[in-house]
């Protein structure tokens, strides 16, 4: 009796520690800009550590189960039923996890593309005064000078 309080009183405990985890990797900010999504890579970094390093209750909670159920407690049933659940539970903030790490990496590859094209952008103008110069030069030298600046663009 004594065993099952405890496998119903550490499922609430592991119920509860899903359910604060939830919020975090349903959060809908994905960040404004590189570096507030780097920050949010960061914290996803430890918080799936956090729940990989769960797993070990998982375990523990499914071995307190399985000796529940072969011992032919009375309520084995739903020790069983509760087991399968919070396993369920388990997986699906690992599905979060795997999800919004995707997501942010998303936006980290648009932010980039974002900087590039910006940097592109800036390139080209620069280019585009050179290019749009009328001097064309008073002798050779001075020819073979400006042929070599549009050359170099």
């Amino acid at each position: 009796m004594i065993v099952s309080l405890q496998f119903y009183a550490e499922v609430a405990e592991a119920e509860s520690w899903i359910n604060e985890r939830i919020p975090i990797l349903t959060n809908a900010d994905l960040g404004k800009d590189e570096d507030s999504v780097q920050a949010l890579l960061k914290k996803l970094d430890a918080l799936d550590l956090d729940i990989d390093n769960f797993n070990n209750n998982i375990g523990e909670l499914a071995a307190l189960s399985q000796g529940l159920v072969q011992r032919g407690h009375f309520d084995s049933k739903n020790i069983a039923d509760q087991q399968t659940e919070i396993e369920a539970r388990y997986r699906e903030i690992q599905d979060l996890t795997s999800s919004r790490r995707a997501k942010l990496m998303d936006n980290k590859k648009l932010f980039e593309f974002f900087r590039e094209a910006d940097e592109v952008s800036v390139w080209i103008k620069e280019r585009e005064v050179i290019a749009a110069s009328e001097d064309y030069g008073t002798d050779v030298e001075h020819v073979q000078v400006s042929h070599n600046d549009l050359i170099f663009l």
